[in-house]
């Protein structure tokens, strides 16, 4: 990070600030610069009730003329105590409106980012970093902006009275002020650096301790008895990252203390001197009243702009992170839906941006109108990889897809099933609408889903029927994977517009005559559209136009199941005689 780094944040900053609510933000500052006026009343207000009561004391001054300024004075300061609360308020409504806008920007870009930035080990760490700090971060610049915007005011304020001094003295107070300064500037320097360690260690550590946090993982984790491994592994990276954090509370707290020590020699010498002037009569004694609370003042100030300054720089890795997130490259928009006609393929070979293999190699390939393929292979095959490209999810912009004779992205035209498909703690309606969200869906439409799928009876019986919320957000139900995966295939079903089907392991979680029933199902409502199917039990490929066999990245095999078993050594006809052996036994 550049040493000047955090003012390229502070611009980041304030710029989104005015994006996201221009009239609270400048609202915000303009009450903040006028509740400054409210240190100069006060320091007045010091000065003159002393000098009026020891006026008083005196006999110069009649009691009605010191409770008149006692009056004067508290009125104002009620003013100004009705003024920050009004202030306070403006500034909650914009913080409201700065952390929407923020998450929102965040989010939406998130969700058209390409998938490489999900691959890397740097980009997942920045996304973490902001998702997990951007609403701490955001707010804390804001007040750092109002803080060095509301210095000028107040450094007028002290310059007026610092002016009915000596000029000798505050000489001798600021240069002790600029050497202290100085030196614990140096001291400071390069504290923060130690976050950059610390935020490895606590991604980790929260991962580990998030492990038995929901139900898939804390099934795993107890009936492996897992809690003392990954105990082991969270108590060290915490311990890592205390290790960490404590580096930078020693050397700043250590710098605090000497800080403290050292800004009070100055204001110390300041009063002693400001005392021998109201021995001598040059200043009244309410001036050096007040110049206690004027010079606690100053140093208050500067401390706030010194801190300010410190967190600035800490966190002006996040700005930068949520600035560089958002310049994340984005998927290409696509208009083409395919509706009929072949579809050419040429992909370019392909690596994970972690990784030294090439998860697939070049390869083209034509698929025809209303073909069912099967996608075969071992573990890494490259079958995953191939229908993502194909999705247009990895390698956007690389290699080429051609229907109609022109090139074309099939992201629009294409409704999947993912292995690792996700299950959304959200009403049954709302998990399968999500399948065409700009389509309007009758609850006649759901139903029909459903029962497609299998599911009818199950949600009929249910209290909320299809607004029964599924998982633990609400205590209202939930359903066995093997269900849930029915209710991502009546998702794919919903999208009537899609062309192409992909569907990687739809049947995982099914028992086999539910298999059989889906496979038939699916091949039954899929009409001319393409299906690719990838799986790793093969007793449906036979049924299956046409089988792709993957291996190394590579297509080795493809035809149909009497073709492929008709090829002496082939990698299909191996696989689907053990699997059929396996049966027999």
């Amino acid at each position: 990070m550049k040493k000047l780094g955090f003012v390229s944040a502070l611009k980041t900053v304030h710029d989104t600030a005015r994006r996201a609510d221009r009239k609270g933000y400048d609202l915000f500052l303009f009450l903040s610069i006028l509740c400054t006026l409210q240190t100069f009343v006060h320091l007045a207000s010091t000065e003159w009730i002393v000098n009026s009561v020891y006026s008083l004391a005196l006999g110069e001054r009649e009691w009605k003329y010191v409770a008149g300024v006692i009056i004067i004075f508290g009125a104002l300061e009620g003013i100004f105590m009705l003024l920050g609360l009004v202030k306070d308020r403006v500034e909650l409504g914009f913080l409201y409106s700065l952390n929407y806008s923020i998450r929102n920007t965040l989010n939406c870009k998130l969700a058209d980012v390409k998938m490489e930035y999900f691959e890397t080990h740097q980009s997942m760490v920045r996304i973490h970093d902001v998702k997990s700090r951007m609403q701490e971060v955001f707010p804390k610049y804001v007040r750092s902006i109002v803080t060095y915007i509301t210095a000028v005011p107040l450094l007028l304020i002290y310059s007026v009275y610092l002016s009915r001094v000596n000029p000798w003295y505050v000489a001798v107070y600021l240069a002790l002020f600029a050497v202290f300064n100085g030196v614990l500037t140096r001291k400071f320097t390069g504290i923060w650096s130690y976050w950059d360690a610390v935020q490895k260690y606590d991604q980790k550590q929260k991962y580990y301790f998030s492990l038995c946090g929901d139900k898939v993982s804390h099934q795993e984790y107890r009936a492996n008895r897992l809690f003392g491994y990954f105990t082991k592994l969270w108590e060290d990276a915490f311990q890592e990252c205390h290790r960490e954090r404590m580096k930078i509370f020693r050397k700043f707290e250590v710098n605090l203390q000497v800080s403290r020590i050292l800004f009070n020699i100055p204001y110390i010498t300041m009063l002693a001197l400001l005392s021998f002037e109201v021995l001598d009569g040059k200043l009244p004694i309410g001036f050096l009243i007040m110049a206690n609370t004027l010079l606690n003042n100053i140093l208050d100030s500067y401390s706030d702009i010194q801190w300010n300054l410190m967190e600035n720089r800490a966190d002006a890795r996040t700005v930068s992170n949520y600035s560089k997130v958002l310049d994340y490259g984005e998927y290409e928009p696509s208009s083409f839906l395919y509706r009929k006609g072949e579809i050419r393929v040429e992909l370019p070979e392909y690596c994970y941006p972690q990784s030294q293999n090439r998860a697939l190699k070049p390869l083209s390939l034509v698929l025809k109108e209303g073909e069912k393929l099967m996608i075969v292979g071992k573990n890494g095959s490259g079958k995953t990889t191939f229908v993502t490209i194909l999705a247009s999810l990895l390698a956007d912009g690389e290699g080429k897809v051609t229907a109609e004779g022109k090139p074309v992205s099939l992201n629009r035209s294409i409704a999947c099933i993912f292995q690792d498909f996700y299950q959304y703690q959200m009403s049954i309606r709302e998990n399968i609408e999500m399948g065409d969200p700009g389509r309007q869906f009758t609850d006649g439409e759901i139903w029909e889903l459903l029962k497609t799928v299998g599911l009818k009876e199950k949600v009929e019986g249910l209290e909320r029927g299809l607004d029964t919320r599924l998982g633990q957000l609400d205590d209202q139900g939930d359903f066995s994977r093997g269900q849930w995966q029915r209710i991502a295939i009546a998702r794919l079903l919903a999208k009537k517009e899609a062309g192409i089907w992909i569907l990687d392991e739809p049947t995982a979680y099914l028992d086999p005559l539910s298999e059989i029933e889906v496979y038939r199902m699916i091949y039954r409502l899929a009409g001319e559209r393409i299906v690719i199917f990838i799986s790793h039990r093969l007793g449906f490929a036979a049924q299956t136009d046409r089988i792709l066999v993957f291996d190394q990245g590579e297509i080795v095999e493809q035809g149909k199941h009497e073709e492929l078993m008709e090829k002496e050594g082939g990698l299909y006809r191996e696989m689907y005689s053990l699997q059929r052996e396996w049966y027999r036994t």
